[in-house]
């Protein structure tokens, strides 16, 4: 059968109506009823200006905008299954934990507290049990970023490390569950100021990368479960203050660059297994005051000249009673100087006879004896020659009383030797000559 032309002329005109329908309800679809993001919402008040969005406040802020949709995609994964605010009713600015500033205004500050009961500002007591969203390192105007005390898991992200380096100052991730390594990328942001991972479960080595944030001025690793060595580089911070590096694994020698940090003023390194001697650079601290290396495994003498910088209101180098159980300690031998001698509290003037002040000082070695006597009594000095030959000298105390035991420290090259003997001095077995001061006696 022949259709008619006048037919098929409409069959084909309708088909490529009902073509062109299909098309625009496609577009229509896809651009008019596409759903919006929250982030780009506008206020339904037609007394509103245009540009007015129901999150942002002024969607020609484009910066905020992006934030915003930063913030938006990241929020399950940062709260887990917390409660938070973060929804398309609510405006940025009364985000919990979101902090806006500037003109125009950006989010430049992230801060949840877990223990924080303060109601200024938005809320900080909101607790987190979620994990750290690489996307963080997208937010282009943040300077803080302070989730503390919540119940973060996973890993540091190594993401983080692309905030802004002009501006980002904060890094605190504190008192949460988090684990793995700390990211050597943490090194690239530049202007921060302080960084506290502590508290945490982190393991593996501290980055010497870390010694490039030339702006630090605070650095809290403590509390985790680092090993490895104290990097050297950290003696480049030449702006620390605060070094806090206790309660962890670290092991090997105290590297004598930390002498190097003129600013310093608390340097908590107990609670490790550090080997070494006695830091005798810490004089060189000038600012110093308050160090910790109790704990540890340090070995050798304390030295007999004082080695505390003047203003030093508390040294910890010692062993506490209740901490006795604890299988690391300082195994000083010999005796102690005369200014070690453990102060509790500050006397009526605040310092010493010296002219020293101090707070505290715990010097607890179960059975190391004094060095020094009383005014009056013998001070003498040995002179030796050990094999191979090598002159060495040391200063020793001794006291008056009938058993006359003399306590003696050999001061070596590369060791300690301490012994206790009566003033026999034919039991020196490496004695060659003898010369005794301030008594009748010679050799």
């Amino acid at each position: 059968m022949t259709i008619p032309t006048s037919i098929s002329v409409r069959w084909g005109i309708a088909a490529g109506a009902a073509a062109i329908l299909f098309a625009l309800l496609f577009v229509s679809f896809n651009v008019f009823g596409q759903t919006t993001h929250p982030c780009d919402a506008r206020t339904a008040d037609t007394d509103d200006p245009p540009d007015t969005g129901v999150i942002v406040p002024d969607l020609r802020n484009t910066g905020l905008v992006a934030d915003c949709k930063v913030l938006w995609g990241l929020k399950d994964t940062l709260r887990g299954t917390a409660p938070l605010n973060w929804n398309s009713t609510t405006a940025i600015t009364g985000w919990s934990g979101a902090f806006t500033f500037g003109t125009p205004a950006r989010v430049t500050g992230l801060v949840f507290n877990g223990t924080d009961t303060l109601t200024v500002g938005p809320n900080l007591s909101q607790t987190l049990n979620g994990t750290l969203p690489p996307e963080l390192g997208n937010m282009s105007a943040l300077t803080v970023l302070r989730i503390n005390d919540n119940s973060l898991t996973g890993s540091i992200p190594p993401e983080l490390g692309n905030m802004s380096t002009s501006t980002f100052a904060t890094l605190n991730l504190s008192g949460n569950s988090l684990t793995g390594s700390i990211p050597s990328e943490l090194a690239n942001l530049s202007s921060l100021t302080e960084l506290n991972l502590s508290g945490n479960s982190l393991t593996g080595s501290i980055p010497p990368e870390l010694g490039n944030l030339s702006a630090l001025t605070t650095l809290r690793l403590n509390n985790n479960s680092l090993s490895g060595s104290i990097p050297s580089e950290i003696g480049n911070l030449s702006n620390l203050s605060h070094l806090y590096l206790h309660w962890n694994n670290l092991s090997g020698p105290i590297p004598s660059e930390l002498g190097n940090l003129p600013n310093l003023v608390n340097l908590w390194l107990a609670h490790n297994r550090l080997s070494g001697e006695f830091p005798r650079w810490i004089k060189n601290l000038s600012g110093i005051n308050r160090i910790t290396i109790q704990r540890n495994l340090l070995t050798g003498h304390i030295p007999w000249e004082n080695p505390l910088p003047a203003g030093i209101a508390r040294l910890y180098i010692g062993r506490e009673d209740s901490e006795l159980a604890y299988p690391e300690t300082n195994m000083w031998i010999g005796c102690l100087a005369p200014w070690a001698r453990g102060r509790t509290s500050l006397d009526p003037a605040g310092q010493d006879t010296d002219g020293q002040v101090w707070g505290e000082l715990h010097l607890i070695n179960e059975g190391l004896p004094h060095c020094s006597v009383p005014p009056r009594e013998s001070v003498w000095a040995l002179d030796t020659v050990l094999e191979p030959p090598s002159p060495v000298r040391g200063e020793f105390g001794m006291s008056t009383n009938t058993d006359l035991t003399l306590r003696a420290t050999y001061t070596l090259p590369t060791e300690y030797v301490t012994s206790t003997t009566t003033p026999n001095l034919l039991q020196f077995r490496s004695l060659s000559a003898a010369s005794v001061t301030s008594t009748a006696m010679t050799v």
